[in-house]
This record gives C-alpha cells, sequence and structure tokens, in this order.
C-alpha cells in the first residue's frame, strides 16, 4: 500500500496543480471582455476641423420586432451627452445642424437576435460533447440519423461615426472615423462613461490641437 501511495503522488501533484492553473479569459470582468474597433481614414488631420454638431437621438439598429429606428431614452441621452463631453474636452465647438458644422457625429446602437441551427452527425462533429457517442453511432456504420440543433445569439454594439462635413462632394457624405465597441451589459447607462472613454482612448488623434 506504501508503495501505491507513493506512486501516485506525481500524479496527485498534477492534478492539483493543473486545478490551480488560472484561465485568463475566464477570470476577466465584464469591462476588460469588451472588444473595441477602430477605423479611420489615414491621414485626416482633425485639426483642421473645429466645429461639431450631434444628433438629440441615436440611431436603433436591430431586428427585434417592435423597435424604433430612433432613440430618445435615458440610455441614448447619456451616451449622447458622454460624446459631447469627449469631443469638447477635445478641443472642438458643439453647434446645430444649421450652422454649418465641419463634423458630424452619427451614435447608433446594435441590438440583434438570430436563431441558428446546426447539424450534429456524431461523435467526431465539432458540437461533439452533448450527446454519448455510443448512442448516435461511430464514423463507418452509417447508421445514426443527422440530428438538428437550434440556438440563439445575440449581438449588441455601439457605433460611433465622425463624418465630414466641412469638405462634401455632391451627395455623398465621407466617414472620418468609426468606432465600435462589442460585449455584454453595454446597454447600461452607469457603464457609458467607460464605453466612450474607452472608444475615444483607441483614437488619440481626434482632437482639435
Amino acid at each position: 500500500m506504501k508503495r501505491l501511495s507513493v506512486a501516485f503522488l506525481p500524479l496527485l501533484f498534477i492534478l492539483l496543480a493543473t486545478s490551480c492553473k488560472k484561465n485568463p479569459i475566464k477570470n476577466l470582468n465584464v469591462e476588460e471582455s469588451w472588444v473595441y474597433i477602430s477605423s479611420g481614414n489615414n491621414g485626416v488631420n482633425f485639426s483642421n476641423f473645429s466645429s461639431v454638431t450631434i444628433p438629440d437621438s441615436v440611431i436603433l439598429i436591430s431586428n427585434r420586432q417592435g423597435s424604433n429606428n430612433y432613440e430618445t431614452n435615458a440610455l441614448a441621452q447619456s451616451m449622447i451627452a458622454e460624446v459631447k463631453t469627449t469631443m469638447q474636452s477635445r478641443g472642438y465647438t458643439l453647434t446645430g445642424k444649421n450652422n454649418n458644422p465641419d463634423l458630424g457625429i452619427s451614435i447608433a446602437r446594435i441590438d440583434n437576435s438570430y436563431t441558428n441551427v446546426a447539424a450534429v452527425n456524431g461523435w467526431w462533429d465539432p458540437y461533439y460533447g452533448y450527446w454519448d457517442p455510443t448512442f448516435w453511432g461511430y464514423p463507418g456504420f452509417g447508421w445514426a440519423p443527422t440530428q438538428f440543433v437550434f440556438y440563439n445569439t445575440t449581438e449588441s454594439a455601439w457605433a460611433i461615426d465622425i463624418i465630414d462635413l466641412k469638405n462634401t462632394s455632391g451627395n455623398s457624405l465621407q466617414i472620418l472615423w468609426s468606432g465600435t465597441i462589442r460585449g455584454e451589459e453595454i446597454f447600461n447607462s452607469q457603464a457609458v462613461p467607460l464605453i466612450v472613454k474607452g472608444m475615444f482612448e483607441i483614437a488619440p488623434y481626434i482632437k482639435r490641437n
């Protein structure tokens, strides 16, 4: 019995070490899991612009029934106010759209829900792990029927576009910069300051001087 105990000590140590190993993704908090995306027109000098206008509503992009095209609720107003404050801190003057502003800012909230389907044929399928392979069959036997799994996914995001209103060409407008954030719990007024701060921190070149 002593020999068995000694022989299993290395295995026990490995199991304990593995169980104590941290998963860096699993231990992220909500804010750390947010994904920021920034894209802009290369070569744009934002110091050439001085004034900006921001609508008093947020565009709603959603495939849910009963959705409106624009939002003016508390969440939308908090987002608009935070973007205004940020642009002012970058040296820009807020003005109305009828005062020939240099820049326009569009804010959109994306809230989509999708129903997906996956075909599951057996343990060799990428979704293997939910069913017993001995029940569905092994490759080569061919008797396991194809099963379909339905599951829902959601898309939650904020998108901010900065549009050039100073240098227009015909009926077309040029987007100078686009910023997007995706993640969980981003439709929360308390999270708005962190969201806007993070989106503009990845674009430090957006400033008057």
